[in-house]
């Protein structure tokens, strides 16, 4: 487990054989980074805070887990988490505040989630760019809130469903969530 306390980097390019909890009361403050890092359980962040305004606040860009992520149960952000590249061998699990004003609340370009995304009960304002991510199970998006007073609130372009479970039938994406803004999703493959 990794220690609970503010800092502006927390560990790039590390290997860990177990879980990462940054939960259940952790603060940071200044940008998290586990770039490139490799966890073999579980990355749980539900009821963490993490603040660094108009900037990216957790860069778990190319990040490998084999279990599931919560960003969950109070999680709370303030700029941007970034899931570029990363690689998710179970659920990705975001509810909460996720608020970046000025840019992405949540910048996942190309994520590769094995099995499904939720976005419920979440309240996002800024963009969520699920673009180019592959999904195996479902995309859900049930109660949720995204705005973005500078254009798309929620764009999922090139959104792809690789499951080998589901051959014979379309991804189920969900989408009773209230935008106040724009849903962009062109060139979806399933």
């Amino acid at each position: 487990m990794l220690p609970r306390r503010n800092c502006s980097h927390l560990a790039e390019s590390i290997n860990v054989a177990g879980s990462v909890y940054l939960s259940e009361g952790f603060r940071a403050k200044g940008k998290v980074s586990l770039l490139g890092s490799t966890i073999g359980g579980l990355l749980n962040c539900s009821k963490g805070t993490f603040t660094n305004h108009n900037g990216v606040v957790l860069s778990a860009e190319s990040l490998t887990v084999t279990g599931s992520v919560y960003l969950s149960d109070g999680f709370r952000s303030e700029g941007e988490v970034s899931l570029a590249n990363a690689t998710i061998g179970g659920d990705l699990n975001c509810s909460g505040v996720f608020t970046n004003e000025e840019g992405f609340a949540i910048y996942a370009e190309s994520l590769n989630v094995t099995r499904s995304v939720t976005l419920v009960d979440i309240q996002a304002t800024g963009r969520v760019f699920l673009s180019g991510a592959s999904i195996g199970g479902v995309l859900k998006c049930s109660k949720g809130m995204f705005t973005n007073k500078n254009g798309d609130a929620l764009s999922a372009d090139w959104l792809t469903d690789k499951s080998p479970e589901h051959p014979q039938h379309h991804q189920e994406i969900n989408f009773l969530a209230h935008r106040q803004s724009h849903l962009k999703m062109t060139g979806q493959e399933f």
